[in-house]
């Protein structure tokens, strides 16, 4: 038996570095690889594939060659010729991979990665702590054992998210974002604004939920089990909480045998949710219900979910919704309003039973004692640029030249008001792409009225609401209503809402 080839990778990038054109193909010859103009067959071009890769996995290690392999994925599916063109190519993603790797490396062990000094003030470990720090202010010191069971978690998904390259350039702002906001870090930081994780109980015990709850595929309706802990304890008083000894304690019945198959597992659990607060059958039902088990009391999800609560007001959630200005948050007030106050609808929709066209409105946005600026969809093209200048020249004029306070106000003049509510994957009361069951507020373009006031104390009033000057409207779509208090700093908070919910659609 012949012994195997193994060819370095420097003889491939000589190869390609001699062809006399990137088409030329690059294909093995004994123990080396040389550039060659005639054709090649199928099984030659795979052979040689296959040996380019695994000279970069020898070189690189197994992840860099992973990447070579998403490179080249269409050529070896295809079994086309590795020509000169396409080795150059792909040693060029793979000297990026391996700056991010290095920069990756960096970071794991404490090492700025911009300067590769060592740091107090960045890497993985300061990066956690910071996160880890700020839970515990509000639920209360970890034990060792908790803390370090959740740092291994964030670890293992931050090792993850870069060899599937969800972390695209390893810079330090990208790494310590990934930690604190979509790690498992990032989950209890919503978690704790929602105000779920700061109801009675054991920091330790509310922190390993979660974490087992990941650990077992579960990314949603975390709130539910948070607010069962008391009668998950109830009949296991003693010792860290399995995930069998937890689906016992939510749903009095035995743990399916699904464990090892993380989406049949999250779809059971949110079946037995779905079920234990009694959600019906209609479209768009069981997400809406899921995402309030976080932000609001069983009890009162049970009510949503069957009909019996008419109106929702600050008054039911755990804590009042925080304002965010995503998705323009990174745009200034007046940017985000020229990139969005045109995309509002100008029309409300009756539920499909009645038969009946929708309700046709004009959406507007009036500051002061001005005439109301008329928005959504039918603005012209040709006169945005011109009526976002006027908003935000009045929004100014309204704030007493702040410019500060007037970036907070013409960033609530945009989806930014409705999105946390009724934004599709991510609001509140969205139903995960379906129509909603209670409500007919579709999505975050929905039609609004939008109103800005001065208060005697230097405060700016923002309230955003749907059009309600048609009872039929109301009775058959429901109504929304927020008021945002912005003040003098920029700072904003919800000081009135109200969601006065239609009978659920059929």
């Amino acid at each position: 038996m012949p012994s195997p080839v193994n060819i370095s990778l420097n003889t491939f990038l000589s190869a390609a570095e001699s062809a006399s054109s990137d088409s030329r193909t690059v294909k093995i010859s004994g123990n080396t690889a040389k550039a060659v103009w005639y054709h090649t067959f199928q099984s030659t071009n795979r052979e040689t594939m296959t040996q380019f890769i695994n000279s970069i996995a020898k070189e690189y290690g197994q992840d860099v060659a992973n990447i070579a392999s998403r490179k080249l994925q269409r050529e070896l599916a295809s079994s086309k010729p590795l020509t000169a063109g396409l080795v150059k190519s792909t040693m060029t993603e793979v000297q990026k991979h391996c700056h991010k790797q290095l920069a990756r490396d960096l970071f794991l062990i404490g090492m700025d990665a911009e300067t590769g000094m060592a740091s107090t003030q960045t890497g993985f470990s300061v990066t956690f702590e910071k996160g880890c720090r700020s839970i515990e202010d509000s639920i209360g010191e970890l034990s060792p054992d908790t803390r370090e069971a959740l740092k291994k978690e964030v670890y293992q998904q931050f090792t993850s998210a870069f060899k599937s390259v969800e972390i695209h350039s390893c810079s330090q702002e990208e790494m310590e974002n990934f930690i604190q906001s979509s790690s498992i870090l990032g989950k209890l930081s919503e978690l704790k604004k929602d105000g779920v994780l700061n109801l009675p109980g054991r920091a330790d015990d509310k922190v390993s939920l979660v974490l087992t709850l990941a650990q077992n595929g579960i990314s949603t309706a975390q709130g539910f089990v948070l607010q069962k802990l008391a009668d998950i304890r109830s009949h296991f008083p003693d010792g860290p909480l399995s995930m069998s000894q937890i689906w016992q304690g939510c749903f009095h019945s035995e743990l399916p045998a699904i464990s090892g198959d993380r989406e049949a597992m999250e779809e059971a659990f949110k079946s037995n949710v779905a079920q234990s607060i009694g959600v019906p059958d209609f479209p768009g039902a069981r997400n809406s219900c899921l995402n309030l088990t976080s932000v609001m009391p069983l009890a009162s999800v049970a009510q949503f979910a069957s009909g019996q609560l008419k109106t929702i007001t600050l008054d039911h959630f755990f804590v009042p919704p925080t304002v965010s200005f995503s998705p323009w948050s990174s745009k200034t007030g007046v940017e985000a309003l020229k990139a969005d106050f045109h995309r509002v609808f100008v029309s409300m929709p009756y539920p499909k039973s009645m038969g009946l066209p929708s309700y046709k409105v004009v959406p507007y946005i009036r500051t002061g004692s001005n005439n109301a600026v008329e928005i959504g969809i039918k603005t012209e093209s040709s006169k945005r640029e011109e009526l976002a200048e006027k908003i935000q020249q009045e929004v100014l004029a309204e704030c007493r030249n702040n410019q500060k306070q007037a970036d907070s106000v013409l960033h609530l003049c945009t989806q930014a008001a409705l999105a946390p509510f009724f934004g599709l994957g991510v609001g509140l009361f969205a139903g995960g792409g379906e129509a909603p069951f209670r409500h007919l507020i579709v999505n975050e373009h929905y039609a609004s009225w939008t109103s800005i006031s001065r208060e005697e104390n230097g405060d700016m009033t923002v309230m955003i609401k749907t059009p309600d000057d048609d009872p039929g409207v109301v009775e058959h779509i429901g109504k929304f209503s927020s008021t945002i208090t912005v003040h003098p700093d920029g700072s904003c908070e919800y000081t009135d809402f109200s969601l006065q919910l239609t009978d659920p659609q059929q």
